[in-house]
């Protein structure tokens, strides 16, 4: 899940830039204070799934499905 929020993030991230964006500043970031605003967005996803997940009653089984 970590790729999948991370591209969110950049896509989130060349959008509210307004410059183009090239696949490989997707993958890697634009500029180091975006990586880490990036990074924050994708602890930001992970937090929220965890609370729909918990509030749903299955954290167990979808925790245990990202681990593997």
């Amino acid at each position: 899940m970590a790729p999948v929020h991370w591209f969110e993030w950049s896509l989130l991230t060349a959008i509210a830039i307004g410059r183009g964006f090239e696949p490989i500043q997707l993958a890697v970031g634009m500029s180091g204070a975006l990586r880490a605003w990036q990074a924050g967005g994708v602890l930001v996803s992970f937090a929220t799934d965890a609370v729909i997940m918990a509030t749903s009653g299955i954290l167990f089984v979808a925790l245990r499905a990202m681990i593997c």
